[in-house]
């Protein structure tokens, strides 16, 4: 009995090709108009690796949940998601090659089919070929090698590869592309081959298709659905885990990639620690619950923030409090469109809470203690085929925005507060976060969350 399947369309593969919505052949396409692209910009050899291990997955026993793990870059131009592959683009032969494990039927035993080749068997890799549109597929371990052949047969002495280029004066951060830009520099030593990025050629991958959108508008919708889940059953929710395994579920009814990240789930003063991650405090009346969380729409993520009051109403304190994040994100969804950076959106952002809180907390009983100065973090970033999507080094900070790329606006504020309201003085330890997503046009944005309740009367409404 075999248990490989040649039928690469097959759904026994929808984990490892992800087709995204489209029918197999259209997606195929869709992946090849990608490759066709770079491949005409391009003036070297260039070789782009996918990831050697989950990136979630540093211990093979830990078995944790791996259904998405690829890195963005090489998954949007094949849409495969498993470990060990790479691809090869000659502009010179105009050829592009595929490398891949080989097949093992004990592996597939054990984890399930992956894409592989037979390399005793032609018809199995020709077969690969036609399905997924390359010219010719070898195993991952000749990549290296092939590369070296196909830039000697060009008569040249360099190539490019995959990895963002750091800043002067920075350190390079060791994500999947530098390390393998690193391991692949090494390997070329010896044949004095010079390695360029080919990144600039990819900078607008974070500026989404008409079915990336319509995707990244279903899981904004699906995340919405959760969160309004979560408040008709927040009664019978009883600490932050609860709240987290709900919020789980729901995504993975949206999609067998399941949530968009591990959610934040945050009440009182925990939701003072940015990327809080316990998750296991008790839900105390009278504090906030921060949740920060996403779904998917296939392997378009979602992420949204919201706040609300675990007793079933704000406070006085806490309303002040949450109406000064929700109209600092007002501003930033006004302002926000093609051409304006989101440096000057961290301006108009930042500089509204800072006039607010001096302006709200006057008299001898005010009192704000922060664990910042005036800017906590980055009121937003790019959305893509990751949640946080493009140069990791954020350059695109500084650079206008281009219709057509999703951000977050995403304000909060975190600290104590003291302050005395008609008589009674509120104390207040807390993190107010409230972030929608939102689809850059030439004339403005499209909140692709406003379907997610995040008004006062609108939270405390759905928690009676």
């Amino acid at each position: 009995m075999t248990l490989i399947n040649s039928d690469f369309s097959h759904n026994d593969y929808s984990a490892v090709f992800l087709s995204e919505g489209l029918p197999f052949e259209k997606a195929v396409s869709r992946y090849k108009k990608r490759r066709t692209d770079l491949l005409s910009k391009l003036k070297d050899c260039c070789l782009i690796q996918g990831v050697d291990k989950p990136f979630n997955q540093h211990n093979p026993w830990l078995n944790r949940s791996k259904n998405l793990y690829q890195d963005p870059s090489f998954l949007y131009l094949t849409g495969i998601n498993q470990e060990h592959t790479a691809i090869l683009l000659n502009p010179y032969t105009k050829k592009i090659h595929l490398f891949l494990p080989l097949l093992n039927e004990h592996k597939v035993f054990w984890e399930g089919l992956f894409l592989g080749i037979h390399e005793t068997n032609p018809k199995h890799q020709e077969a690969l070929c036609n399905s997924l549109g390359f010219d010719s597929v070898s195993a991952i371990d000749r990549s290296y090698d092939s590369l070296i052949k196909q830039i000697k047969d060009a008569k040249q002495t360099r190539c490019s590869t995959f990895f963002y280029e750091a800043p002067n004066k920075q350190s390079p951060i060791m994500d999947h592309s530098t390390l393998k830009k690193i391991e692949l520099e090494n390997y070329l030593k010896k044949d004095s081959i010079q390695i360029t990025s080919c990144e600039p050629l990819l900078q607008d991958r974070p500026v989404l298709d008409k079915n990336d959108i319509d995707l990244m508008n279903q899981a904004n919708n699906h995340t919405a659905k959760a969160f309004i889940l979560c408040l008709q059953q927040f009664k019978t929710l009883k600490n932050e885990n609860d709240v987290a395994g709900l919020l789980i579920a729901e995504a993975y009814k949206s999609s067998f990639l399941g949530e968009s990240f591990a959610p934040i789930v945050a009440q009182g003063k925990n939701a003072c620690i940015l990327h809080y991650n316990k998750n296991n405090a008790p839900l105390e009346p009278g504090n906030l619950l921060l949740l920060d969380f996403g779904c998917r729409a296939h392997s378009i993520p979602a992420d949204i923030s919201r706040t609300i009051p675990i007793n079933g109403k704000f406070n006085p304190l806490q309303a002040l409090l949450y109406n000064i994040v929700l109209s600092a994100q007002s501003i930033v969804e006004k302002n926000a469109k093609a051409g304006i950076m989101i440096h000057d959106l961290n301006l108009r952002c930042w500089n509204h809470i800072e006039s607010e809180l001096q302006k709200k907390f006057q008299g001898p009983s005010a009192k704000i203690q922060r664990p910042y100065k005036e800017r906590p973090h980055n009121v937003s970033h790019l959305i893509g085929h990751i949640v946080h999507d493009g140069d990791p080094y954020r350059n695109y900070y500084n650079e206008g925005l281009k219709s057509g790329q999703v951000i977050s606006n995403e304000p909060g504020i975190y600290g104590y507060f003291e302050l005395e309201i008609n008589g009674i003085l509120y104390k207040e330890q807390c993190g107010i976060r409230i972030e929608d997503n939102l689809l850059i046009t030439e004339t403005g944005c499209k909140n692709l969350s406003q379907n997610c309740p995040k008004t006062i009367a609108d939270i405390e409404a759905l928690l009676r």
